[in-house]
């Protein structure tokens, strides 16, 4: 599958993820406890979410137009291509995206909360953790990692390659003899 192509559920997935580390501050240590670990996963959510606004046409209030900056200068800067009244409109469209997703994160967290828990003794315990122990804490996922997406694309790929060499060996060239003239 081409990762140029990201759907629109698998970009609400992964600003689902940069928001979980702060949901899991708050649910842990209350909101008046929470750090500013959080901080470049807001930023990240935060640019993806704009770009789902005004790049992707994935906004029925803004709807199938881009303002793409290919200088790159204008993400999350200050230049902007529409007018004020189309600013709030994308705002309000983003801090949308935005919060719906943190309540996606907190439902998760608050539906796994014991295995959170496992998983945060597991940490500090060992600092380190594996996919084994989230699969044991949480069992297997029900989709693909990035890991085994590209494994899946490599041994595609190299399944291709040997087809196309076998086929070119069971095509065989025949060479006609020789023409001979009979005197």
């Amino acid at each position: 599958k081409d990762e140029m192509f990201r759907t629109r559920s698998k970009m609400l997935n992964e600003i689902v993820v940069d928001l979980g580390g702060r949901v899991a501050e708050e649910l842990i240590f209350g909101h008046d406890d929470v750090t500013t670990g959080a901080s470049q996963d807001f930023k990240q959510a935060t640019k993806l979410a704009r770009r789902m606004v005004t790049t992707y046409g994935m906004s029925d209030k803004i709807g199938n137009v881009s303002y793409y900056d290919s200088t790159g200068r204008s993400e999350m800067g200050f230049t902007k291509p529409y007018s004020e009244s189309r600013a709030q409109i994308i705002d309000i469209e983003v801090q949308a995206i935005i919060d719906s997703q943190y309540q996606r994160a907190q439902q998760m967290l608050e539906v796994y909360t014991d295995g959170h828990h496992q998983l945060a003794q597991l940490l500090l315990e060992r600092e380190v953790i594996y996919t084994e122990d989230a699969e044991r804490i949480f069992g297997k996922r029900k989709w693909l990692s990035r890991t085994e997406e590209i494994m899946r694309v490599t041994e595609g790929a190299k399944a291709k390659e040997q087809e196309e060499v076998q086929a070119e060996d069971d095509t065989t060239t025949v060479t006609p003899p020789p023409f001979r003239h009979n005197d």
